[in-house]
């Protein structure tokens, strides 16, 4: 699966909402998606749950699309982690894993 279509078929799971903050996500249209965005940091990214580093898999099943800016901040803390101090954002983002799930 190519990057493009992992971020595709994550958007597609996920609403195309940031995994992180909630904001939406600009879905991708086309080849030149880059050249269209306002900022880079608006490009989706692809993005571990659980880092690879904690032990996370490079699967589709721990990938989820956020901001770069969000990406960044999280940076190799696990979700649940990063988010302790947001437990709405956190009830959230189990919410949207669980409903993926199925």
């Amino acid at each position: 699966m190519t990057k493009r279509q992992c971020k595709e078929k994550l958007g597609e799971k996920y609403g195309w909402k940031c995994h992180y903050c909630g904001r939406r996500l600009i879905k991708l249209t086309g080849a030149g998606d880059v050249d269209h965005l306002k900022r880079l940091e608006d490009f989706p990214q692809v993005d571990h749950v659980v880092p690879r580093r904690h032990g996370g898999k490079n699967t589709i099943s721990n990938y989820v699309l956020c901001f770069r800016r969000c990406n960044s901040r999280k940076g190799n803390r696990p979700a649940e982690v990063f988010l302790r101090n947001r437990p709405d954002r956190l009830a959230a983002v189990c919410r949207m894993m669980a409903s993926a799930a199925r």
